[in-house]
């Protein structure tokens, strides 16, 4: 017999998982509307440098948030089969993003 506390916890880290894309969905977003203003006249001040830096710290402190989920889901013993395996694509396919946002965000 399955054990029902583990599901439910199983499914309580899944939510979580599901909330903390949204808060970095969120970020990213604000980010962005943030590099377009900024960008739009071509010069980059101070502040804006400043502004920049602080919603790349909020993306970095949220896929950190993601990735203890990540991991902790990843390594559930009843997480299997595809739903592991798109979890795992998908959790990569995440960071790849993050990392080429915050490369084009740098150069």
């Amino acid at each position: 017999m399955q054990n029902l506390s583990e599901w439910q916890q199983l499914a309580q880290d899944l939510a979580d998982l599901d909330e903390a894309i949204d808060g970095l969905n969120d970020a990213v977003g604000d980010l962005d509307d943030y590099i377009d203003g900024a960008f739009a006249d071509g010069i980059i001040t101070e502040a804006e440098a400043i502004a920049i830096q602080k919603y790349i710290n909020t993306v970095n402190n949220t896929r950190s948030s993601i990735t203890a989920t990540y991991t902790k889901l990843y390594n559930n013993a009843y997480l299997s089969g595809s739903p592991k395996t798109n979890l795992a694509t998908k959790y990569t396919a995440l960071r790849t993003s993050i990392t080429n946002l915050i490369n084009s965000i740098t150069t």
